[in-house]
């Protein structure tokens, strides 16, 4: 199985002391959009959902990659990629339960006009938890350390001061922007694949 591991993000997302420090030595990316989560869940819930979904979506965009077990749905949407037999075959139902999670409530952040609360942001991050978890237990190659046992709020850093926290019109903005950005990136790379087998 060929293993595509993303690209290192810069030295300075590195928040060693992250719940979510366990991707780090195999999934960098996803390390640096857990902790962009992680970070805003007590200075903006509702961005914070934007995070975890992105990295839900980077996971799961990873085993059909990666993993020769899931093979690509005719549904491509993230809810598509997630209700494959393939999907429900290879994770585990209570994985599955924690994935669905994230993604409703992330969904909920990103369309509904209603302010998103503390504890639905708290409980996102705990579900993603549960699920890179499991993920990391299942496809790390380099982590060798034991994983952390639960989800632990005390490592959730305290807002700055005067922080606003984001409109439902920017959170939707920056969204696309970001969606834009992924793609334009997954573009480049499927490209430089063609070109590399081209050779």
């Amino acid at each position: 199985m060929q293993i595509f591991h993303f690209p290192t993000p810069p030295k300075s997302l590195y928040f060693l002391m992250s719940n979510f420090a366990f991707l780090l030595p195999d999934f960098p990316a996803l390390h640096q959009e857990a902790i962009l989560a992680e970070t805003n869940a007590l200075a903006d819930p509702r961005v914070c959902c934007l995070y975890a979904r992105r990295t839900l979506e980077a996971t799961v965009k990873w085993l059909y990659a990666n993993d020769p077990a899931f093979g690509k749905p005719y549904d491509t949407t993230l809810n598509g990629l997630m209700n494959s037999s393939d999907f429900e075959a290879c994770v585990p139902g209570a994985v599955r339960l924690l994935a669905h999670s994230v993604r409703k409530v992330s969904n909920a952040s990103v369309h509904e006009l209603r302010a998103v609360k503390e504890t639905e942001a708290l409980g996102a991050l705990r579900d993603l938890f549960g699920f890179m978890h499991w993920f990391v237990a299942t496809y790390r190659t380099r982590n060798t350390q034991p994983l952390p046992k639960a989800f632990d709020e005390k490592h959730l850093p305290e807002p700055a001061a005067k922080v606003i926290a984001k409109s439902l019109l920017e959170v939707q903005t920056l969204a696309d922007e970001l969606r834009k950005k992924t793609e334009t990136l997954e573009t480049q790379r499927l490209e430089g694949e063609t070109a590399r087998a081209e050779l």
